[in-house]
């Protein structure tokens, strides 16, 4: 799996302070993307899962303010990224339990379902569907469109952190 890099204390990409994880490829293409140089999955560089680079994302999750890994792109769900995303989604749950995990991807609930099964134990939220340009509202919190919806992986419910 590529990368495009790894942000710190980043506020944008889900609740609190957290780390993020910028994955290449993606599929969906969507019009006005806020990543379109991360759709080519040979982008970027490559992501040393068994030891540098995983090392230094876990160590960014040490501090107790950190509350939240969360790996966008790209999707990190493109057929070339799924394994890699697994196994770091495990190591961050087996090293910091406590930190909450995200993942930003293009497909939509009924879809992406499927295809977390292998990981889902270890992912905690999970925004569906592709940005639609239509539909972008700059209030909703942690998305674009209002097409596009938070769910709780454990429980496959919507939620909503405006309130």
């Amino acid at each position: 799996m590529n990368i495009h890099g790894i942000t710190q204390f980043d506020t944008a990409n889900g609740l609190g302070i957290g780390t993020v994880l910028w994955v290449s490829g993606c599929e969906h293409h969507c019009l006005n993307c806020h990543n379109p140089q991360t759709w080519d999955r040979k982008s970027g560089r490559y992501f040393d899962h068994t030891g540098k680079d995983l090392d230094f994302l876990l160590k960014t999750l040490e501090p107790d303010y950190i509350s939240r890994l969360t790996i966008s792109g790209g999707d990190p769900l493109h057929t070339f990224n799924r394994w890699t995303v697994g196994f770091v989604l495990n190591a961050v749950k087996q090293v910091h339990p406590e930190v909450k995990t995200w993942l930003y991807t293009g497909y939509e609930w009924e879809q992406a379902k499927d295809i977390i099964k292998p990981f889902a134990y270890a992912l905690d939220y999970l925004v569906d569907g592709r940005f639609i340009e239509s539909l972008k509202d700059l209030n909703l919190p942690y998305r674009g469109s209002s097409n596009q919806h938070i769910i709780d992986v454990k429980t496959g419910n919507i939620v909503d952190f405006s309130k």
